[in-house]
């Protein structure tokens, strides 16, 4: 759970780590000075990638139903069922430092990820989801497996602004999970974001988790 909420946290501070793609991907700072792909190669099921994960374990892990409740942010509690399919082979993704816009040189640590694309399906009993979800279940060198999306519209009944008391000019709202040998685990928050003049605010807003 410590990994999703520094992936939430980061994201809604705009400093976000972005969820990898295949080759093109990119995770840390949006103006430079983070993580970039800068290689791939197709694995095998059977075949560890560089960071040590046996690519097996991400669908033992991940792939299938997974029946969880959704516990909103006023407390009331609604079942969830998420179920995965794997859509790709996996992709052993070499990440490197992005140089900072600035030039000036960085020391950053980028493990490298195995990646996977998959098909999310995200249903709730109460309605509020019933969406499919085009993802990539990326895995690093703690054996953790996560995906983030961050949709344009839901096809469920779920509103980001029902979960806030403020006016804002925009908002957006993020789901995240992340597949442990304990089970899946995430939240729904998002940001609202509010321009005054020249500056931009944003501010966190928390829905639900499951």
């Amino acid at each position: 759970m410590n990994r999703l909420f520094f992936f939430m946290t980061a994201s809604m501070l705009a400093c976000d780590e972005a969820e990898p793609d295949s080759l093109g991907g990119q995770f840390g700072s949006e103006n430079g000075g983070g993580c970039e792909a800068v290689a791939q190669t197709a694995l095998t099921w059977d075949e560890t990638a560089s960071n040590g994960v046996l690519a097996q374990s991400v669908l033992e892990r991940a792939s299938g139903t997974h029946d969880n409740t959704l516990t909103w942010a006023d407390g009331s509690t609604s079942a969830l069922t998420v179920t995965v399919t794997v859509t790709g082979d996996p992709l052993d993704v070499d990440y490197e430092p992005e140089p900072r816009d600035d030039g000036a040189e960085i020391n950053l640590y980028c493990p490298d990820h195995l990646e996977v694309s998959a098909s999310v399906v995200f249903a709730s009993d109460d309605g509020a989801f019933d969406e499919v979800w085009d993802v990539t279940l990326v895995t690093d060198d703690t054996g953790e497996t996560w995906f983030s999306v961050s949709p344009d519209d839901f096809d469920g009944t779920f509103s980001l602004d029902d979960w806030t008391t403020e006016s804002f000019d925009r908002t957006w709202a993020h789901v995240g999970g992340v597949f442990a040998d304990s089970g899946l685990s995430g939240s729904v928050s998002g940001t609202g974001e509010t321009t005054h003049g020249d500056a931009v605010s944003a501010t966190s807003i928390f829905a639900a988790e499951f």
